[in-house]
């Protein structure tokens, strides 16, 4: 198991504004660094349980995770875990803490774990999962910041 910790980044918009946007998951594609492609599975409204698929398309494959919801904390926290595959029990978190009514920090927790064949990926996983968080929290501030 490898966890990659994203520093904190301070987004110049509300907790609710961040959370409203990043929750929405037809803005998912927009900010999640992978540009993969996110579809709500399960009925009724996101939350704890609410199952997720995503695909990405790599070296000319389609590759999907199957996702479910763990953690759903309005304005404050929302995790995915993945549930099937050679990804299975990765787990990416993301906490929302405010700075001021109209700040926000964003910060990314991912605990990998790999089976089968990608258990090679397990040494460099922390480092690499920690500069996703990064690119997400960018994308996320440039997107959210552009539309104040």
């Amino acid at each position: 198991m490898a966890t990659g910790a994203a520093r904190g980044l301070v987004i110049d918009r509300s907790v609710e504004d961040v959370w409203e946007y990043m929750t929405d998951i037809s803005n998912m594609p927009l900010w999640e660094d992978s540009a993969a492609v996110w579809k709500q599975t399960s009925a009724g409204p996101l939350g704890v349980g609410t199952s997720i698929e995503s695909s990405i398309r790599a070296l000319g494959r389609t590759v999907r995770f199957d996702l479910r919801v763990t953690e759903f904390e309005p304005n404050r926290a929302f995790s995915v875990e993945a549930v099937a595959g050679r990804t299975r029990g990765t787990t990416v978190s993301y906490v929302l803490a405010p700075v001021d009514e109209r700040t926000t920090r964003l910060s990314r927790v991912t605990i990998a774990q790999f089976h089968g064949i990608l258990k090679v990926l397990q040494p460099i996983a922390g480092p690499i999962t920690a500069r996703t968080g990064q690119l997400e929290a960018r994308n996320l501030k440039r997107l959210m910041e552009s539309e104040s």
